[in-house]
Parts: structure tokens; C-alpha cells; sequence
């Protein structure tokens, strides 16, 4: 439903809101992400956040949508995006040889949400990811914000597989936080569309009425690289509350200790010449990039 300027928004606001009553917004936020490279702003599920989306076909060699984003938030126009992606497809986008480690914990985190940071598969663009040096490995963050699937991102989503007949592998959905750069008012539509409503480029915006029923809370971020004490781990990098849940539901999941990371983070810090593993894991932007 195509909602009237009457939230109390700047005049000058140029994105058209919609909301998520009905699926009338549907066709017009995914043309606007698969044929014309804009973004829209889209509420991203039980994480809580309304998110900045664009799209990225495989292969593709123009950077232009990371860059149109991140100069929406106001930062680095290279800075990393994380791919938002349901959970029983996150092993499509990881390097073939990782795939069936992380199809058994997202098979085993079934209705959770969560980010997984993988080595990066082929199809996804070397600007869009990031290059580990230490473990000679491009990674990404994968990540899925929602549980119910009823969401304006998890609609959205096959709702553009269905209508391009797109796979997995084809087309990716990028997203970040809809904030400013540092700045936290992303959990609600006024204070995130009065930030970025007349940013150029931004297409359009989708208010969620039910806006409340989210948790409001940060995704746990695990990481499937090759860390130095095991290829079969996967570890906590950043912890939510439902960290501790998805440890008793998938035996592979481990945090660090505090003297892993430092141990860890002097072997960084020596063979790379450069900040440790923790300012690096935590500098990937993940609070910005999911």
C-alpha cells in the first residue's frame, strides 16, 4: 500500500513509501534492485533493523550499487556488504570444499538468525568481498535477520527468484544497516527514513506497520574460516543473545577464549605486520556491513 507523506518527514524526501499491509510494493522495490541498480529501504526481519538493499548479479564488474550505498550511510564507498541470503542457501555461496561443513550447522541453526563470514565462492565479485592474507582465501558475510519468513526482505526474496528466475548463485542481496555512518536509529522507519529518504538513489522506502514484534536485537556473527586451531570450527565473532542456543544446537560452534584470541591475534599481528585478528574481525564492519 502506497502510504501519504504524513509521518512528519523533510519535504524534500524523494523515495516513495510504501507499506508492508499488502505486497503492492513488491514489483516496484525488485525492479528497482534487479534493472535500474538503486536501493530501497526495507525493515530486515526478527534482527530488528531496517536495512539498506541493493542487487549484484554474479560476475558483475560494477561496483556501483556498493558504492551508491555506502555513500547513502556516509562511508568508504568500498566498504564491505554483507550478502543477505536464507540459511539453507548460505552454502551455496561459500568455496565448494567448505559446503557441506556449513550446510550441517545451518542445517542444525534451523530457525535462527545469524551471520556466517565463509571463504567466498567464485561467483561472488572480488570487490565484494574482502581477501583474508593470513588464510589466502576471499571471505564474505552471509547473513539472514529473520525467522518467520514473513518479513518485507524474506517476501522480497523469492518473490525476485520466482519473477528473473534467478538462483542462488545468480543474484545476490546486499544489505546494511539503514544508519548514517556510527550513528543507531535504525530499529524504526521514521528516524531511519529521516536520515536516508532523500539520499540519491534510494528508490523507495517499505514501512512495516508491525515494526514492534521484532526483537530489536544484534545477529550473532560466526566464522567458517581456516582458523589456525581447526578447519572444522566455526566460531562465535560476535555474540547475541541467542549465542548460547545456537551452541547447544551445533556441537561445531565454539567460542574463543580470551587466550586463544590473544594467542591468535600475536600470530596475525606476526605474520601479517598489521592490527590483531579482533580489531580486524571487528573493523570488517559487521555491525555496519549486516
Amino acid at each position: 500500500m502506497a502510504l501519504e507523506n504524513n509521518l512528519n518527514l523533510p519535504i524534500e524526501v524523494k523515495a516513495k513509501i510504501f507499506t508492508s499491509e499488502t505486497d503492492d510494493w513488491l514489483p516496484y522495490v525488485a525492479r528497482a534492485i534487479v534493472e535500474d541498480k538503486k536501493s530501497c529501504l526495507v525493515q530486515g526481519g526478527d534482527a530488528g533493523m531496517y536495512v539498506i538493499i541493493g542487487g549484484v548479479f554474479a560476475g558483475e564488474r560494477d561496483s556501483s550499487v556498493l558504492r551508491l550505498i555506502n555513500r547513502q550511510k556516509g562511508r568508504d564507498e568500498a566498504e564491505s556488504i554483507a550478502i543477505m541470503v536464507p540459511q539453507p542457501e548460505m552454502p551455496s555461496l561459500a568455496a565448494e570444499s567448505y559446503r557441506d561443513r556449513i550446510r550441517k550447522v545451518v542445517t542444525a541453526l534451523d530457525n535462527e538468525y545469524f551471520g556466517l563470514i565463509v571463504p567466498a565462492s567464485e561467483g561472488i565479485p572480488d570487490w565484494l568481498s574482502s581477501y583474508d592474507r593470513l588464510h589466502r582465501v576471499r571471505e564474505k558475510l552471509v547473513l539472514w535477520g529473520d525467522k518467520g519468513g514473513d518479513c518485507p526482505v524474506a517476501k522480497l526474496y523469492p518473490y525476485i527468484r520466482n519473477k528473473y528466475r534467478l538462483q542462488t548463485e545468480d543474484f545476490f542481496i546486499i544489505g546494511t544497516s539503514a544508519n548514517l555512518h556510527k550513528e543507531k536509529a535504525n530499529s524504526y522507519f521514521n528516524p531511519a527514513y529521516e536520515q536516508l529518504g532523500d539520499k540519491e538513489g534510494l528508490a523507495y522506502a517499505v514501512m512495516d506497520p508491525d515494526e514492534d514484534k521484532y526483537s530489536k536485537g544484534s545477529v550473532t556473527i560466526l566464522s567458517a574460516l581456516p582458523l589456525t586451531r581447526g578447519r572444522d570450527r566455526i566460531l562465535v565473532v560476535r555474540e547475541s543473545r541467542s549465542a548460547d542456543e545456537m551452541i547447544a544446537k551445533a556441537p561445531q560452534i565454539s567460542r574463543m577464549t580470551q587466550l586463544g584470541w590473544l594467542r591468535y591475534s600475536l600470530s596475525v599481528k606476526a605474520q601479517l605486520g598489521r592490527e590483531s585478528l579482533i580489531g580486524r574481525i571487528r573493523g570488517y564492519n559487521i555491525g555496519n556491513a549486516a
